[in-house]
């Protein structure tokens, strides 16, 4: 704001004319002021004045005169008017026309009684000083408080709790550091003027109360995952805004009405009236004439408009820097809005022109000494919320605009006012008598509408990047994380929050990797304070005997609670499977060559190491081979070899025989014979003709043989004879002896040497000896 140019004071003594001392009214149609008395202080009312309206002598009627003070009427009276109880400042007499008197008289009198210093609010929070009746500060922040430049000492403030200071040497302002929430209310600043006439303006101080909070710090194991959630509270509540329906024309001053006839109406603007097109869904729309608080103004026609448009010319500030902008001699228009929930002002347009030659109403012309900027300043409830230097004035009729809509300043939630400044500067000296600078039609847009939502949004911010409340974190080390949430106000608060990451411990487990079946593996588990084993077991060493492959799992723990899980094959081997071939069933004297496989290297129980060994057993006996296998693993098989003992073999039959007899020969001891006559019968008949052996192989059940002989002696036969008669007479008896043998066998079977027959016929008789 420092190219506000304030009005510093108001220091002077106002002079109509002449201080009338006598009470000799010999001037006609005149106002006439005596008796001027000033108030005490600035803060009395004990001044007075005496005010007489004079008219044409000889007139029987007494022309009425009236006092006004800020437009406003306090006293009325005829022809004399004698007011007390009077305070410090500007007073208006009216002496309207009549009793011969044709126009209407104003003068202005000021009564000083010590003017007091106009103090305006203004506040900084870090870009800049501005107008400001209401500041909100975030937490922590620093805000200055204070009134405009004055150069001048003597400021107090006074706020909240018993708050109060005294501001530097020539500053006027005072600085609020770190603030909190318990500073806010209203700050109330106060200076003293030479007159000792206290002035006084005040502040509210909001100061936003959010804060957040990160939860307790947490610890947990590596790898694990932190929930962490942050809660933001004491955020500012921000009202909403009308989106639509806010560029209603409201207010429009045509300036058609102007009238520079006479001293008197050039200096007035009464017949500046508003227009109201349209209420713009606004509880009430209310605007003022257009005025300025000095100078005078002319008329000027548009050319080439409709018949009667006029627009309205006033002088420029010569000056081209806007520090010497004097708001009492600019283009001043008031509206006010009192919206049902919320409202805006969104537009502001108007045509101007600072042409190189000026025109007016009543057909004058003459050179204009052109201005080549303007200036804007609009003010809502006496506060500065828009200004702009350096606007480019045209030569001709230019449509300005001012787009509102996208500032919140603009925005209204109770009855407001904004009063707008225009003021054209920067003149030209174009060898004219006069400089100009001419408006027309001027208007203003927005409106009201019903939105009762207040927001008060609050988002969040982690130093990881995640934008919610809630984060689900896995840090591989200890982290420490921030969260800043922001209102809607802008404010920010952080708070951080400590992830402990404890190390998991290094879980090992030595032992075995591969064993043979049947065999035992002792496993150790190391890295922990305490152990778990997939088998239940809690000792930190176990011993295992799987029957197949098998995966070991131990869960080790820390002395932090954190557990890391190894684990350990063992692998089992399979025991190699031994085998013995060979002859295991033998007949006594026989031999057999045995042979292993099913391994690498092989030892029998006669200590043997090879894989094939020949034995001759004696006896049945049981031999057994121990083979071992790539991965060391043993086994053994045995097996029985069965030694049979030999078949008796046995030739039963007759050892002699006569000649061309035959004898059966039997042979036993077996089941299956070979006799050496090729026969494979168990009895065979012979029949030698000579002394003969006979052998026979026997078989046994388990095959297993044995040869046996027999000798057989074939005997001469006998030389047999019978003696005796070979006739006989019947009924005769006949001896017949035989000889040549030992033994005999009559045909009558008779056994003995000598027999005695009987035949009846004649009969042959024989005889085996």
């Amino acid at each position: 704001m420092s190219n506000l140019k304030p009005n510093y004071f108001w220091q002077f003594l106002f002079v109509i004319g002449t201080l009338f001392t006598t009470k000799s009214y010999s001037q006609n149609c005149a106002i006439v002021i005596n008796n001027v008395k000033h108030p005490t202080s600035c803060y009395a009312s004990d001044g007075s004045i005496t005010v007489t309206a004079t008219d044409q002598p000889g007139n029987p009627c007494e022309r009425t005169v009236k006092l006004l003070k800020d437009n406003v009427q306090i006293a009325e009276g005829q022809a004399t008017l004698s007011v007390g109880n009077l305070s410090s400042g500007m007073y208006s007499v009216i002496a309207i026309n009549g009793c011969g008197c044709s126009q209407v008289q104003t003068k202005e009198v000021f009564l000083n009684g010590g003017t007091s210093t106009k103090l305006t609010p203004y506040a900084d929070k870090g870009s800049g000083f501005y107008q400001a009746k209401n500041v909100y500060v975030c937490r922590g922040g620093t805000v200055k408080l204070g009134t405009q430049p004055l150069g001048i000492t003597g400021f107090t403030i006074t706020g909240p709790n018993g708050f109060t200071s005294s501001s530097p040497q020539g500053s006027s302002y005072f600085t609020l550091t770190n603030v909190q929430p318990s500073q806010t209310g209203q700050y109330t600043i106060q200076y003293t003027n030479g007159y000792g006439c206290i002035s006084e303006t005040a502040i509210y101080l909001e100061v936003g109360a959010l804060s957040v909070n990160a939860g307790q710090d947490q610890a947990a194991c590596f790898g694990s995952s932190f929930t962490l959630t942050a809660s933001g509270s004491g955020q500012a509540t921000c009202k909403n805004t009308c989106s639509v329906g806010t560029d209603s024309l409201l207010v429009k001053w045509t300036l058609d009405q102007c009238n520079a006839q006479g001293a008197t109406n050039q200096d007035s603007y009464t017949e500046f009236i508003p227009e109201f097109p349209n209420t713009g869904n606004c509880t009430e729309v209310d605007a003022g004439n257009i005025y300025r608080d000095k100078g005078e103004h002319s008329c000027t026609p548009i050319i080439g408009s409709y018949p009667d448009d006029v627009g309205m010319c006033i002088p420029s500030m010569e000056s081209c820097d806007p520090l010497d902008y004097d708001s009492d001699y600019a283009i001043k228009f008031s509206v006010s809005l009192t919206p049902s929930q919320i409202g805006r002002l969104s537009k502001l347009t108007f045509y101007e022109q600072s042409p190189f030659n000026w025109i007016t109403t009543n057909g004058s012309t003459g050179i204009n000494n052109y201005n080549t900027k303007y200036l804007i300043r609009v003010y809502k409830n006496d506060i500065l919320i828009f200004e702009e230097n350096e606007r480019t004035t045209e030569r001709s009729w230019n449509l300005e605009t001012f787009d509102f809509s996208s500032i919140e300043e603009f925005n209204i939630y109770e009855p407001s006012t904004f009063r707008f400044e225009l003021r054209g500067y920067c003149v030209v000296e174009n060898n004219g008598v006069m400089n100009g600078w001419e408006l027309n039609d001027i208007r203003v847009y927005g409106g009201c509408c019903i939105n009762n939502n207040v927001e008060n949004p609050i988002s969040y911010i982690w130093s990881n990047g995640a934008t919610t409340s809630t984060i689900v974190v896995t840090p591989l080390e200890t982290t420490t994380y921030t969260v800043s949430v922001v209102d809607c106000k802008g404010c920010v608060s952080s708070d951080e929050v400590k992830t402990t990451v404890y190390p998991l411990p290094v879980a090992s487990i030595t032992g075995s990797g591969e064993i043979c079946f049947g065999d035992s593996a002792i496993l150790t588990a190391q890295g922990g304070s305490s152990y778990h084993w997939s088998t239940g077991e809690v000792a930190s060493t176990i011993e295992v005997k799987p029957a197949e492959t098998t995966t070991y799992f131990v869960t080790v723990t820390s002395t932090d609670g954190c557990t890391s899980v190894a684990s350990h094959q063992v692998i089992v081997h399979k025991l190699p499977t031994p085998v013995i071939s060979g002859d295991f069933d033998l007949c006594i004297g026989e031999s057999t060559t045995l042979s292993a496989s099913g391994g690498l290297s092989y030892i029998w129980s006669n200590g043997s190491t090879t894989n094939t060994i020949t034995i001759t057993p004696t006896s049945t006996i049981n031999i057994s081979v121990t083979t071992t296998d790539n991965h060391g693993c043993q086994n053994a098989t045995s097996v029985t070899i069965i030694v049979h003992p030999l078949p008796v073999p046995s030739i039963i039959g007759k050892s002699e025989i006569c000649y061309g007899e035959s004898t059966v020969l039997e042979a036993d001891g077996g089941i299956s014979y070979l006799w050496s006559t090729g026969e494979t019968t168990k009895s065979i008949v012979v029949n030698p003709i000579i002394n003969s052996t006979y052998s026979v192989t026997v078989t046994s059940e388990f095959g297993c043989v044995e040869s046996t002989q027999k000798e057989i002696v074939v005997h001469a036969l006998p030389i047999v004879s019978i003696s005796g008669n070979s006739e006989i007479c019947f009924g005769s008896n006949l001896e017949l002896v035989a000889t040549g043998g030992i033994s005999y066998m009559w045909s009558t079977g008779q056994t003995s040497p000598a027999i005695t027959v009987h035949p009846g016929i004649e009969t042959s008789y024989s005889v085996t000896a």
